[in-house]
């Protein structure tokens, strides 16, 4: 896809924040605070309603997936602020279907 289409396709911008860690004086791993990674990233959210039947009661849940320009650094546990929403990253896929085309952050909502 050219790039003027994919920017009418991602036509929002999200926040992506990153933890790191570090071990303390005992030698225990510390997990800091996220940290922006990048600001005013081209992006766009679906968010899908799905059910599932688990021991025969039917379950509702919300699948949402950001998509980012191809070559985009997300991570799995990568903090997304997409306008007043935050939601956690729980896995990128970096090429889908081998397009290079964009990368695909699959999030989980976050309580903050």
């Amino acid at each position: 896809m050219s790039f003027i289409g994919t920017n009418l396709l991602l036509n929002s911008t999200c926040t992506i924040a990153r933890s790191t860690t570090s071990k303390n004086a005992k030698n225990q791993k510390v997990k800091a605070a996220p940290a922006t990674v990048e600001a005013n990233v081209k992006c766009r959210l679906i968010t899908k309603k799905k059910t599932r039947v688990i021991d025969g009661t039917v379950h509702t849940f919300a699948e949402s997936v950001l998509y980012l320009p191809f070559g985009q650094d997300v991570k799995a546990e990568d903090v997304i602020t997409f306008g007043a929403e935050t939601y956690s990253v729980q896995f990128a896929i970096t090429n889908p279907g081998n397009s290079s085309h964009h990368v695909e952050a699959y999030l989980t909502d976050m309580e903050v």
